[in-house]
């Protein structure tokens, strides 16, 4: 996802949290041979929709930086300063 690519994964684990619609495709994780069709149907659509592959791609690097460290410390001095914000105005 970083690299601006689609991703093609089994949905299981991790990767079916994060992987969406938008940024790619899970293939079911229903056995050896579903996981291989799975991913030889994912294939076959990256030939036949390469504009929908790509803009999955770019959706993807978007999502991302979301995960980076400078996004969680963002978030995460947010969420103390209101903590901060909140607990000064019970104390008044």
């Amino acid at each position: 996802m970083a690299a601006a690519r689609p991703v093609i994964a089994v949905d299981y684990g991790g990767p079916a949290e994060l992987v969406t619609p938008s940024v790619g495709e899970l293939v079911p994780a229903d056995g050896p041979e579903a996981v291989i069709e799975g991913f030889r149907q994912a294939l076959l659509s990256i030939l036949q929709e390469p504009g929908k592959w790509r803009a999955q791609g770019v959706a993807g690097r978007k999502r991302v930086r979301g995960f980076s460290w400078d996004a969680k410390i963002d978030r995460a001095v947010q969420l103390y300063e209101s903590l901060i914000r909140t607990s000064v105005k019970r104390a008044a």
